[in-house]
C-alpha cells in the first residue's frame, strides 16, 4: 500500500504537466445574451437599406445599431445591471461587426454618441407600417423569448456548478451536525437532553437499529451479496439521493424551441448537468474513501459508515457519468455530428473515463472485497489513476478541473497524515507468536513518546516482507499487561495476509521476529465515566476493543459519588483464546469488574477432566487447553443477549453496551439495544459497536 500511495501520488501530481486547466467560469454573461437575442429580433425587422451579408443591416445602417444598443440597455435595466455590463456590449458588437469595420473598432465614445442619438427617435416597431428608417423599440413578447432561449443553456451550466457546491453542502451539514451530536459526548449534558421519551422513540426506531435484522452481516447469495446500511445511514442517504433527483431534473427549458427543438434541450441541459454533477462528487468519494482520523475525531462517524456514503456516492457518481455520456452521444448521432467528434481527444477521453469507472464500480462490489481483498485494493487503484487521468483531459479545456483539483488536494492531505502517522511510531521490531492453530499473537515495542493509542483504538499494520509488505489490514491495540511500552495485537488467522504471517511462523517453530509499520491509531475511546452502568459484550475473537476498554474502566479512579456497575460477557467456542487473553480477564476480575465467560463448543459435561491434561477434545476431537483455563468459563451455551442488556440495566439510570463480535453477534446486539432504548424512555442507554466491515 505504500507503493501505491506513492504512485497515486505521482499521478495526482502529474495532470499540471499535461496542461494548464481552465478555469470554471459564470457562464451567464448577460453582455453576450443580451446582444445575440437582441440581434436575432432586430434581424427580422426591414430596414431602409441595401446591405447583405450576416449581421449586414444591424452593423452598418446607423439606425439599425442604434436599435440594437436601446435594445441592449432596456433588457440589462430590467435585470438591474450596471453601466460596466452595458458598455461590455460594445466589445460583443465590435466582435459581430468585425468583419464590417475595415478602420478597427468603433470607440466607446463613438457608440455613446449613436445611442443618444437614437434616443431623440426612436420608436416602437408596432408603429411602423413601412421599411425601417429610424431607431425602433422592438417587440417585447418576442424579445423575451430570444433572451430566454439564449439564457437557458448558460444558466443551466451555471445552475450546474450551483447544485454541485449544493450536494456538497448537504454532506457538510450531515457532517456538522454528527459534530454537534458527538461533542456532547464530552458532557452529561446529552443525556440530560435526550434523556426522554421522544428522544428513546426517534434513537430506538431510526438512529441505532439496522435498516433490516442485517447491518454488519452481508445479505445476498454468490455473486450478488452486500451490505445493508443502519437505518440512520439510510435516512442521511435517502435526503442526498432525492437532493440529487431534485437537482438533476429542474431546468429553464425554451418551450419556444427558437435555438434548438426540445429534444435536444433535454439531451444537452440533462447532459451538462448529470456531467457536472459527477465532477462534483469528486472530493466527497476521495473524503469519505480516506481514513479520515480528523473527520471521525470530530464527528464520532464511524470508517464503516464513511466507507458505506463513499459507495453510495461512486455509485451516483457513476449514473450521473452513464447520463453524461449517453446523452451526449446520442445527441451526436441524431444532429449528425459523430463523425467528426468520435476521435477528438475530448470524445475519447470521455469514453476511456466511463469505461474505466464502470469496471472500477463492478470490482467494488461486496464480493470481491471479501474473497478477493487485495485483487480489489490492486484494481482500485489502478482504476481509480486511471479514472481521474482521463477526466482530467476530458475537462482542462472545458473548466470544472477545479473538482479534481479539490480531490487532489482531500487525497494528498490524507495521504500526508498517514505518512506521519507510520513515521511516529516508527519501524520497530515484532515478535509474533502463533496461538493454537487459528490465532497470532503480536507484541510491538512502542517506540516513540508521542504514540499514544486510547482503549478501544485500531492500527493498520504493514508487515515487512517481500510478499506481504504492501498490504495491510486494521487490527484493535491494547496495551501489554507484562511489558511497560509495548502494544499487543491478537489476529485471528483467515486467509490472504494472515494466512501467510501463518505460514511464515510454522515455518520458524511458531515464533518469529519481524519489521513491521503502524499506521494509527483511528478510531475514538468512549468516555466510559458518564455512565452509572457499563456493559461489555464480545463474541468470541471480537474481545480485544470491549476488553482494553473494560480494563481502563476499571482502572479509572472513582469517587464514592460515581460508583460504576461493571459487567463483562464473552461468548467463546475456541477456548485457545482463554489462554490468549487469561491475564487480562483476571485483571478484570481484581478491577471488581463482574466477568461471565460462555463456551458455546460444548456441555460441560463433554469436556472431560484428567489432572494435568493436555489433549481435552470437544466433540470434534479437536485440542482445547488445560483444565485450569476451563475454570474461568462460568456458563454453557449462548449467553441470552436481552437477559443480559436487561442484567446491565437493572439499579441504573444510563447505560453503556459496547459490542464486538461475529457479524451476527453484533447485529443481534444492536437489534435488541435499540429494543431496549424504546422500552426505557426515562434511561439514557448509549450503543457503541467495535465491529467494522465495509
Amino acid at each position: 500500500m505504500l507503493f501505491a500511495t506513492l504512485l497515486l501520488l505521482l499521478v495526482y501530481l502529474a495532470p499540471g504537466s499535461i496542461a494548464k486547466p481552465t478555469s470554471t467560469k459564470k457562464r451567464t454573461q448577460w453582455d453576450q445574451i443580451v446582444i445575440n437575442a437582441c440581434a436575432k429580433e432586430l434581424e427580422s425587422y426591414k430596414y431602409d437599406t441595401d446591405a447583405r451579408g450576416r449581421h449586414a443591416s444591424i452593423c452598418t445602417y446607423e439606425p439599425a445599431l442604434g436599435s440594437w444598443l436601446h435594445c441592449a440597455k432596456d433588457v440589462l435595466d430590467s435585470k438591474k445591471k450596471n453601466a460596466g455590463t452595458f458598455e461590455k456590449t460594445f466589445i460583443m458588437i465590435n466582435q459581430f461587426c468585425q468583419n464590417f469595420h475595415k478602420d478597427g473598432d468603433v470607440s466607446n465614445e463613438e457608440f455613446y454618441r449613436i445611442f443618444a442619438n437614437a434616443s431623440l427617435f426612436i420608436r416602437p416597431i408596432s408603429e411602423v407600417k413601412e421599411r425601417i428608417r429610424y431607431p425602433v423599440i422592438p417587440n417585447k413578447t418576442s424579445l423575451d423569448r430570444w433572451v430566454w432561449a439564449y439564457f437557458g443553456p448558460l444558466d443551466n451550466l451555471d445552475k450546474g456548478n450551483v447544485y454541485g457546491v449544493t450536494i456538497c453542502l448537504y454532506w457538510i451539514g450531515v457532517l456538522f451536525v454528527a459534530a454537534v451530536y458527538h461533542f456532547l459526548n464530552f458532557s452529561r449534558l446529552k443525556q440530560t437532553v435526550f434523556k426522554n421519551k421522544v428522544s428513546a422513540f426517534l434513537r430506538g426506531h431510526y438512529i441505532l437499529p439496522a435498516l433490516v435484522h442485517n447491518h454488519a452481516m452481508s445479505v445476498g447469495k454468490w455473486f450478488f451479496i452486500g451490505l445493508v446500511p443502519t437505518k440512520l445511514e439510510t435516512l442521511v442517504l435517502f435526503g442526498y439521493v432525492l437532493l440529487h433527483g431534485v437537482l438533476l431534473s429542474t431546468y429553464n427549458f425554451d418551450h419556444h424551441e427558437l435555438l434548438s427543438d426540445h429534444k435536444s434541450q433535454v439531451l444537452i441541459f440533462l447532459s451538462d448537468r448529470a456531467g457536472i454533477l459527477a465532477f462534483a462528487h469528486f472530493p466527497l468519494i476521495v473524503l469519505f474513501g480516506g481514513k479520515n482520523s480528523i473527520m471521525t475525531w470530530l464527528t464520532g462517524i464511524r470508517y464503516t459508515a464513511f466507507i458505506t456514503y463513499h459507495k453510495w456516492l461512486g455509485r451516483f457518481m457513476l449514473i450521473d457519468c452513464a447520463i453524461h455520456a449517453i446523452g451526449y452521444t446520442y445527441h451526436a448521432y441524431i444532429e449528425n455530428y459523430w463523425k467528426y467528434v468520435k476521435y477528438s481527444d475530448l470524445w475519447t477521453s470521455g469514453r476511456h473515463a466511463m469505461i474505466i469507472v464502470g469496471i472500477l464500480v463492478f470490482f467494488s462490489f461486496f464480493f470481491f472485497r471479501r474473497h478477493y481483498y487485495e485483487l480489489f485494493v490492486i484494481t482500485h487503484i489502478i482504476l481509480a489513476i486511471g479514472f481521474f487521468h482521463a477526466a482530467w483531459r476530458h475537462c482542462y479545456k472545458l473548466g470544472w478541473g477545479e473538482w479534481i483539483i479539490a480531490c487532489a488536494l482531500f487525497w494528498i492531505g490524507d495521504r500526508i497524515l498517514r505518512l506521519i502517522k507510520i513515521a511516529i511510531f516508527g519501524m520497530p521490531l515484532a515478535k509474533l507468536k502463533l496461538c493454537g492453530e487459528s490465532m497470532i499473537e503480536v507484541r510491538i515495542p512502542k517506540s516513540s513518546k508521542w504514540w499514544k493509542a486510547e482503549a478501544g483504538q485500531y492500527i493498520y499494520l504493514y508487515f515487512l516482507k517481500p510478499k506481504i509488505f504492501w498490504q495491510s489490514h486494521p487490527f484493535t491495540v491494547m496495551d501489554s499487561l507484562i511489558e511497560d511500552g509495548e502494544l499487543v495485537v491478537v489476529i485471528t488467522v483467515k486467509s490472504g495476509l494472515t494466512k501467510k504471517l501463518q505460514g511464515y511462523l510454522m515455518q520458524n517453530e511458531g515464533q518469529i521476529e519481524m519489521r513491521v509499520l503502524a499506521e494509527g491509531p483511528y478510531g475514538e475511546s468512549t468516555r466510559t465515566q458518564l455512565f452509572e452502568g457499563l456493559l461489555f459484550i464480545a463474541g468470541g475473537a471480537g474481545i480485544p476493543g470491549p476488553l482494553s476498554m473494560a480494563i481502563k474502566a476499571g482502572r479509572e479512579p472513582k469517587s464514592g459519588e460515581d460508583h460504576q456497575i461493571m459487567k463483562f460477557v464473552w461468548s467463546i467456542r475456541d477456548v485457545e483464546l482463554l489462554e490468549v487473553y487469561k491475564k487480562e480477564i483476571m485483571m478484570l476480575k481484581e478491577l471488581n469488574v463482574e466477568v461471565k465467560i460462555y463456551y458455546t463448543g460444548g456441555q460441560k459435561s463433554e469436556l472431560g477432566e484428567e489432572e494435568g491434561a493436555v489433549a481435552n477434545m470437544n466433540m470434534e476431537g479437536r485440542l482445547l487447553t488445560t483444565p485450569k483455563s476451563l475454570e474461568m468459563v462460568t456458563d454453557f451455551g449462548r449467553p441470552k443477549i436481552e437477559e443480559v442488556i436487561e442484567d446491565g440495566l437493572s439499579g441504573t439510570k444510563s447505560l453503556l453496551v459496547v459490542c464486538c463480535g461475529s457479524e451476527g453477534f453484533v447485529d443481534k446486539t444492536r437489534e435488541l439495544t435499540a429494543k431496549k432504548v424504546l422500552e426505557n424512555g426515562d434511561k439514557w442507554i448509549e450503543y457503541v459497536e467495535e465491529f467494522q466491515n465495509w
